[in-house]
C-alpha cells in the first residue's frame, strides 16, 4: 500500500468520525480503536454494558427521527454515498480544464487556467453545488450564478466541479462567496446565507434561488418522487419547490420508467448566441431622470489600467465621511448637496489615487421637488471653492442625499456626474471625479449607519458631440474605495457641522421617534459613531460624540 499523506489522512479520519458520531457508533469505534492498540486493554463487564445500552440509546433516538411525518423532515438532507464525493482525496476543484473567471467576458472557465486562490475551502457535510449538477438541476456556465445587494448585482461562474469562480479565485460554497461579494458593498456585514441569496440563473432568463433547488434535492433524497413528478404520498410542496421546466424535445425521448440521460446538444443549442448578446441595456427602457440604475463592478486592480479596471484608487478620510453623514442627516425629507476636496496623486507604483481630505456642504437653491431634486447655490459654490483653494484642495467629486431611498444614483445624477468628468478631463484620459451618496433615513435598511456609497460613470468610446450624453456606452459603476484614518479632523468637522446646524436647526427635530423608541439623533450620533477612526480611544470616542451632541441640542 502506497503511503498516505498525512493531511489527507487526518482529513480521512476526521471525516469518519463525523459519520460515526452522527450514527451513533462513535463510542464503539474508540473502544476499538484503543483494542488494536493496545492489547492488554480489556473494560470491565460493567464498563462495556454501560457503553452498549448509551449506543443503543442513540440508535433509538436516530430511528424515531427516521420515521418523523414528512413535513418535519429537514431540506439539508446528506447526499447519497458517491466514491468521488465520499474520498477526501479527490478535490472537488480539479479539473483538467481548470476555472477562470468570465464574469467580464474575458476568458472562458473551460479552458483558462487554474486559479491559484481558493475561498472556502472545507470539506462540506451538507448538500453541495456538485450533487445539484449530477441531478441535473443546474448546469456549469458563464454568469448563472447572481447575488443581489443594495442596488449592486454579482455575477459569478458555475464550474463543472460544483465551484464557484468569481475575479480569478474559487468559492467552494454559496455562503462563502456571497458574504464575500456583498461586504464590497457592506464591509461591517457579519455573516450571509449563500442558499438563500444566489440565484442560480438559466438559459431562458428565469432566477431560482439555491434554497429552492435545494428543496427540490430533498424531496427526492427522501422517496418523495423523482424531479419530473412527485408520487401520490408525497407532502405537498409550496410553488417554488416545483422542478424546473423539462423541454418538450427532451420530455418525449425520456423512459417513462426512470429520467432520461442527459442528451448531446443539438445544432440549434450549439448556434444559439451567448446570453449576454440578450441582455437589454438600461438605456432601451424609457427611463425618467428620477429612476435609479443599479450599479456594476470595476475587475482588477484600481488604477492598474487593466481592462475593465477602475481608472483609478479612491481614498476618503473619516473627517469626510463624518461631515457628509451628518449633512445628510440634518434634512429629513430633503435633498442636500456638497463638494468634496482632496488631491489626485500618484503612489510609487505610477498608479493615479484619488485622496479625498475634506467634505464641504454647499447651501442648495429651492426646486419644484426639493424631496428629489437638488442644485447648488452658484454663490455658494463660489465661496466653497475659495475655502477649498485657501485649504490647498482642489474640487475631486461632489455628494448629495436620498433621504429616504436607496443610495442608488438616478439617471440624473448619472448625467450629472458625466459633465462633471468631462470639465476635469486630463490629456491622457483620466477623469479623477468621484460621486457620492449618503441615504439616512431609508426605511427598507433597517441599520442604525448611513448607507454611503461612491459611483462613477464609465463612458466607454464616445462620438464627437456626445460626450456629455448618456448612451449605449455608458454603464454606472460602483467605485471601491479606502478609508484614510485621519485623527485630527475634530475641529474642522465641528467647525462645518456648526454651520449645517444654522442651516437646517430650525427644521430638523432631532428628538422626533424613528423607530420604538429611537430618536433622529440617536440614530445620527450612531451612524456617525461607526465612521469615526478605529485608532481613537474609547475616552476619544465618547468626547467627540458628546460635543456633537451638546451642538445639536
Amino acid at each position: 500500500m502506497a503511503d498516505v499523506d498525512p493531511a489527507t489522512l487526518a482529513m480521512i479520519q476526521k471525516l469518519q468520525r463525523e459519520d460515526l458520531e452522527e450514527s451513533g457508533a462513535l463510542e464503539e469505534w474508540r473502544e476499538s480503536t484503543r483494542r488494536s492498540d493496545d492489547d492488554d486493554y480489556c473494560p470491565g463487564p460493567a464498563k462495556r454494558a454501560k457503553k452498549r445500552k448509551q449506543v443503543a440509546a442513540k440508535k433509538e433516538t436516530k430511528k424515531e427521527k427516521e420515521i418523523v411525518p414528512a413535513a418535519a423532515v429537514p431540506i439539508e438532507p446528506i447526499p447519497a454515498p458517491d466514491a468521488a464525493d465520499d474520498d477526501p482525496t479527490c478535490s472537488d476543484t480539479e479539473s483538467d480544464g481548470g476555472n477562470g473567471h468570465i464574469a467580464h467576458g474575458k476568458e472562458n472557465f473551460f479552458t483558462a487556467a487554474v486559479p491559484t486562490k481558493k475561498k472556502g475551502t472545507s470539506v462540506a457535510r451538507g448538500l453541495t453545488l456538485r450533487a445539484l449538477i449530477k441531478e441535473g438541476l443546474m448546469e456549469p456556465g458563464q454568469g448563472v450564478l447572481r447575488v443581489e445587494y443594495k442596488g449592486h448585482v454579482f455575477l459569478g461562474d458555475l464550474t463543472p466541479e460544483g465551484s464557484i469562480c468569481y475575479e480569478g479565485e474559487l468559492w467552494e460554497s454559496p455562503s462563502s462567496w456571497s458574504i464575500h461579494v456583498k461586504r464590497r458593498v457592506f464591509p461591517d456585514k457579519k455573516a450571509d446565507d449563500g442558499w438563500k441569496s444566489v440565484f442560480y440563473v438559466t438559459e431562458d432568463g428565469e432566477k431560482t434561488k439555491l434554497e429552492q433547488l435545494r428543496r427540490t434535492h430533498a424531496l427526492k433524497m427522501f422517496g418523495f418522487g423523482s424531479f419530473e413528478k412527485e408520487t401520490a404520498n408525497a407532502p405537498k410542496a409550496k410553488p417554488e419547490l416545483a422542478a424546473p421546466k423539462t423541454k418538450p424535445e427532451l420530455a418525449a425521448r425520456a423512459p417513462a420508467a426512470e429520467p432520461a440521460a442527459p442528451a448531446e446538444p443539438t445544432e440549434y443549442a450549439k448556434q444559439r448566441p451567448k446570453r449576454e448578446l440578450k441582455k437589454r441595456h438600461w438605456l432601451e427602457h424609457d427611463l425618467e431622470g428620477h429612476e435609479m440604475v443599479p450599479m456594476e463592478l470595476f475587475c482588477g486592480s484600481p488604477g492598474s489600467g487593466e481592462e475593465g479596471s477602475q481608472p483609478f484608487g479612491v481614498q476618503v478620510s473619516c473627517g469626510c465621511q463624518v461631515v457628509m453623514d451628518v449633512h445628510g442627516f440634518m434634512s429629513f425629507s430633503k435633498e442636500i448637496i456638497g463638494l468634496l476636496g482632496g488631491r489626485v496623486e500618484r503612489t510609487q507604483g505610477g498608479r493615479p489615487v484619488v485622496r479625498v481630505e475634506e467634505a464641504f456642504p454647499v447651501r442648495e437653491i429651492r426646486t419644484e421637488d426639493d424631496t428629489i431634486n437638488v442644485e447648488m447655490d452658484p454663490e455658494s459654490e463660489v465661496e466653497v471653492r475659495a475655502k477649498m483653494a485657501d485649504a490647498g484642495l482642489i474640487a475631486v467629486g461632489w455628494y448629495h442625499s436620498h433621504p429616504s431611498f436607496p443610495a442608488v444614483p438616478s439617471v440624473i445624477d448619472l448625467t450629472n456626474q458625466l459633465r462633471y468628468q468631462r470639465l476635469v478631463r486630463e490629456e491622457n484620459g483620466l477623469e479623477p471625479w468621484i460621486a457620492a451618496i449618503v441615504s439616512p433615513y431609508n426605511k427598507t435598511r433597517p441599520a442604525m449607519e448611513s448607507e454611503l456609497t461612491y459611483f462613477y460613470v464609465d463612458a466607454g468610446a464616445r462620438t464627437e458631440g456626445k460626450d456629455t450624453e448618456l448612451d449605449r456606452d455608458c454603464r454606472s459603476m460602483a467605485l471601491d474605495t479606502a478609508t484614510s484614518e485621519n485623527t485630527a479632523f475634530a475641529a474642522a468637522a465641528m467647525s462645518k457641522i456648526k454651520m449645517i446646524k444654522e442651516w437646517y436647526g430650525a427644521e430638523w427635530e432631532g428628538a422626533s421617534l424613528w423607530e420604538g423608541q429611537t430618536t433622529l439623533k440617536d440614530k445620527l450620533l450612531h451612524s456617525v459613531s461607526s465612521r469615526l477612526p478605529s485608532c481613537w480611544s474609547d475616552a476619544m470616542r465618547e468626547a467627540f460624540l458628546n460635543s456633537l451632541n451638546h451642538l445639536l441640542v
